[in-house]
């Protein structure tokens, strides 16, 4: 048994003794495991914590990034799709959904689905952000810069994967709307493919009007 797997072993065989299962403390195990290689170690810890608290979306959303990390794709797609049903705002659940079925389902209505539904949700995303910090903390412009740059960083990404679906599905006038506002935004434009040239989508989008 390796080091990482004792660690683990141990940590869930004290929670058991002790009656009482710290979730907050195989959580911040499970948030340590951030390189590929420990994904499977992560995927253990959130496993304990969903057999325990079924319903924890944090936990299920979590496993499923994991799952997604290890290329586990149905896993991942099943945990995502719990972690939408449980919490309907759930936008990380949401993108990846997306990201699934646009990238390796090649289904690009289901994608375009639940990313319109994860940018429906888009007032939630500042919401998410402002909860982090305390109300004192929210007062330093530092601290709201920050966090309104966060948000524009998600909201970019989502109208760029947004793009890059209604791309496939050859409805091009909105596909240079999306991924023009990603590109004048300045945020996240390295999440679209070199190969993606705007100013082609736009001619494409002018052909079709003139046809």
């Amino acid at each position: 048994m390796s080091y990482t797997a004792m660690r683990i072993y141990l940590l869930l065989i004290v929670s058991v003794l002790s009656g009482c299962f710290n979730r907050d403390e195989v959580q911040k195990q499970a948030e340590n495991y951030d390189s590929a290689e420990q994904y499977h170690d992560a995927i253990k810890l959130w496993s304990a914590i969903i057999e325990k608290y079924p319903n924890d979306v944090y936990a299920i959303t979590s496993r499923g990034n994991d799952y997604l990390g290890i290329e586990e794709l149905e896993k991942a797609k099943k945990d995502f799709l719990l972690g939408s049903k449980l919490y309907y705002y759930n936008i990380v659940a949401l993108s990846n959904l997306a990201y699934i079925y646009y990238h390796e389902d090649k289904k690009y209505d289901s994608a375009l689905f639940y990313v319109n539904k994860a940018i429906k949700n888009k007032p939630t995303l500042y919401l998410k952000y402002k909860s982090i910090f305390s109300e004192e903390a929210r007062k330093s412009k530092k601290v709201e810069y920050s966090m309104k740059h966060q948000y524009n960083v998600e909201y970019a990404f989502l109208m760029a994967q947004r793009g890059l679906i209604y791309e496939k599905l050859n409805i091009y006038d909105s596909a240079y709307k999306d991924l023009s506002y990603a590109f004048r935004s300045g945020y996240l434009w390295d999440s679209v493919p070199e190969k993606t040239n705007i100013l082609k989508l736009k001619l494409k989008e002018d052909t079709l009007k003139v046809e």
